[in-house]
């Protein structure tokens, strides 16, 4: 069934997976019962520059202060990190949970680089406010113990036993995913110290090179319900990193998903036709956000028909056609033209995939599937 207002707030035994994207962004918003609300990852509303998950929360007549209890960082590219530094701040009962990557003693020095270094947008510069709320809230407490809880492969994250039971598994970082990472980072600190800021005092971002090879695959287990939440991992040819290493586990989870949220917004550099076939089931729900940035277009019509192969119950948050800038100066449109082989402007208004259902154990139904804003099926992504 399909919906598209924003209503109220879901029943206290009433499972929501809510995925909110414009174009350049993204961000995952669970109730798995009870008020109990996770945030994965961070984006902005165009028109407030809040935090999308908070402003739905607000919208819905929902505390975010009181009801968020984890806030997950799945990897620090800028596109899924914008604003979760607000998101914890605001979530006072809240853990911070991120990839394992980070907790390389040199990711510290890159974070303390973005203070002198780099712009206040970069994915460091809001890593380094995360950590000052979490020093508040520490208190007296020792720097050296505080800090957030590093994921890895194996993990079960959460977990709740009684009433409305929950799972959460990490399916990733790899170990060899870790190594490679650490490896990067380590390079990376060494090319900024190197550099000085630029004339005048201008700034630069710190460009988050391999994140998406260590970022954190989720396994939701709602009752018999499976989720698979992919974030941005991509395979790769090293059989220990990717999705690869993940298909192959003897230690991942049972079971077939049905939701997947793909990853990397459905580029066929994350596509492992083993995922679709040993763990998600039959025509799944698949959502995902488009990436619009400078030349840079996903999914293109390709990769939406390689989707829709596997499933026709397929979702996107915004289109992943741009709209051409119209320039009112013919003469500035045509220097820009000769100079330039495309420019777009990237689309602002979120879209949001909102999925319901009862908590299994309350009753057996299907997804209430609601798009609100931009968000469309994906056969029409790209009108």
């Amino acid at each position: 069934m399909v919906g598209s207002s924003i209503g109220t707030r879901p029943d206290q035994d009433e499972i929501e997976i809510s995925l909110f994207g414009p174009g350049y962004g993204e961000s995952l918003l669970l109730h798995l019962g009870l008020d109990y609300w996770i945030t994965i990852d961070s984006c902005l509303s165009s028109d407030t520059d809040e935090p999308a998950p908070i402003r739905y929360l607000k919208s819905i007549g929902v505390d975010p202060a009181q009801s968020i209890r984890l806030v997950l960082a799945t990897h620090w590219h800028d596109d899924h990190i914008r604003g979760i530094s607000d998101i914890f701040a605001t979530a006072k009962n809240a853990k911070f949970l991120c990839s394992a990557a980070l907790r390389y003693p040199e990711f510290s020095d890159l974070v303390e680089l973005s203070k002198t270094l780099m712009t206040d947008e970069s994915g460091a510069s809001e890593f380094s406010r995360v950590m000052n709320v979490l020093e508040e809230r520490g208190g007296r407490t020792r720097r050296a113990s505080i800090g957030p809880e590093f994921v890895l492969a194996g993990q079960v994250l959460d977990r709740r036993d009684t009433q409305l039971d929950y799972e959460i598994h990490a399916l990733s970082p790899s170990n060899a995913s870790l190594t490679l990472a650490f490896h990067e980072i380590s390079n990376r600190v060494k090319e900024i110290t190197t550099r000085v800021p630029g004339p005048r005092g201008t700034k630069k971002r710190i460009v988050a090179q391999p994140p998406n090879d260590v970022a954190v695959v989720l396994w939701l287990k709602i009752g018999d319900t499976a989720v698979l939440l992919g974030s941005d991992l991509e395979e790769t040819a090293n059989p220990f990193t990717g999705w690869t290493v993940i298909v192959d586990s003897s230690v991942r989870p049972s079971g077939k998903a049905e939701v997947f949220k793909v990853p990397h917004h459905g580029s066929s550099t994350s596509h492992q036709p083993r995922v679709w076939e040993e763990m998600v089931g039959v025509h799944p729900l698949v959502v995902l956000t488009p990436f619009l940035r400078g030349q840079v277009l996903k999914p293109s019509f390709s990769e939406v028909t390689q989707i829709l192969s596997y499933t026709p119950n397929a979702y996107i948050t915004a289109s992943a056609k741009p709209k051409r800038t119209k320039w009112a100066d013919r003469a500035v449109e045509k220097t820009i033209k000769e100079t330039i082989i495309n420019i777009h402007e990237v689309p602002r208004v979120m879209g949001q995939i909102r999925l319901r259902k009862k908590h299994p154990s309350v009753r057996n139904e299907e997804w209430m599937v609601e798009l609100i804003g931009s968000a469309r099926r994906l056969e029409l992504a790209h009108t």
